[in-house]
């Protein structure tokens, strides 16, 4: 199995580096949010794709493609768990303090 947990390797420990893992991803994809609202903000998307090499804009283009099917495959899954099904919280994991809801405020939820 190509995905089998390392003989050293506890299940716990796969979670927090999965964990770990999707935390970058999450950094990376808000600073990529970020790029791309900069640029939609700045620029018309006609003057964009005029100023850029084709290659590169299918290669930009492709790979939002990949990330777009990766997160829609992990929103199917979460809507097919119940919700007494979340992870239970460990210490220093849980909930926010009232009025600290992170850096987005609560934003878009």
């Amino acid at each position: 199995m190509l995905f089998a947990t390392p003989p050293w390797q506890t299940p716990d420990d796969k979670h927090w580096t999965i964990k770990s893992e999707f935390k970058n991803f999450s950094i990376d994809l808000l600073s990529a949010r970020c790029a791309a609202d900069h640029l939609r903000l700045q620029h018309e998307p006609g003057n964009i794709v005029q100023a850029l090499d084709r290659d590169e804009l299918e290669k930009v283009i492709s790979n939002l493609i990949v990330i777009i099917a990766f997160v829609e495959r992990l929103e199917q899954r979460l809507k097919r768990l119940p919700e007494a099904a979340a992870p239970e919280a460990r210490p220093g994991e849980g909930p926010a303090e009232p009025g600290r809801e992170g850096a987005h405020g609560g934003a878009g939820k």
